[in-house]
């Protein structure tokens, strides 16, 4: 039979913080990503994918203009998913920090407010105020900081978001060659441009780090608890087992 664990257990590969109420909800998050990947993302790129290999198999002449339309509209698509992801993370770690601050710094009141209006590395400073751990200790932070970058890229265009993209993150640029005139009077064609191109793999690269984000953060506070059920204990026992194979 096994020996009970000690309930005030702390594991010493894994931090620890005050827990407040808005650590309890956390788990959700997960799974609201996790479905908007597999239920929602993925399924709407594959359906346009789907329709342009039957352009390309087309003989019909029309398909040729239906087919860069339809590629056209997956760049957008994938735009606005990937929009759609960071604005999902965003809205989570808002409401997160503004129900932390509620309970744990009642004596900032103008805190709540600005949590919900100010920019991301305001929200990450908090961070460190209310939980007493910087946003860089999760492993998924430069992942997390490179998919606010192509949010807002994807909100408002050209501006500085895509200028550290070209020059920090080669790999989502894509080289578009210069075009010829159309045999139109007045068309000039188009220059040589560098776009920046999101694709599936990277959602999925992003949704994973959200969700490492917050599986972190539940591991977190599970150790956080002062008196523990000895299932938790052992569940804290087997991740420091993960984190010593991680480590090697």
């Amino acid at each position: 039979m096994n020996e009970p664990m000690p309930e005030d257990y702390v594991s010493p590969m894994i931090p620890t913080w005050t827990n407040c109420r808005a650590d309890i909800g956390t788990y959700a998050h997960v799974r609201t990503i996790e479905m908007f990947l597999e239920s929602v993302a993925i399924p709407s790129v594959r359906a346009i994918d789907d329709r342009v290999d039957q352009l390309r198999a087309s003989e019909e002449v029309v398909a040729m203009f239906d087919l860069s339309d339809m590629e056209d509209l997956r760049a957008v698509t994938l735009s606005a998913l990937c929009l759609s992801l960071q604005s999902m993370w965003e809205q989570q770690l808002r409401g997160y920090l503004c129900a932390c601050a509620e309970e744990l710094a009642k004596e900032r009141p103008g805190l709540v407010s600005k949590l919900r209006g100010r920019d991301w590395e305001y929200l990450k400073r908090q961070f460190l105020e209310l939980r007493k751990l910087p946003f860089s200790h999760f492993k998924a932070h430069r992942d997390l900081d490179l998919l606010q970058l192509l949010g807002n890229f994807c909100r408002h265009g050209e501006g500085r978001a895509s200028a550290v993209i070209r020059a920090d993150f080669p790999e989502f640029c894509m080289q578009i060659p210069a075009s010829p005139p159309m045999p139109f009077e007045d068309s000039i064609g188009s220059p040589a441009r560098l776009d920046i191109v999101v694709e599936v793999k990277d959602l999925e690269r992003f949704a994973k780090a959200v969700v490492s984000f917050w599986t972190e953060a539940e591991w977190i506070y599970n150790n956080s608890i002062s008196r523990k059920h000895e299932s938790t204990v052992r569940a804290i026992k087997k991740r420091e087992l993960e984190l010593t194979e991680l480590a090697r």
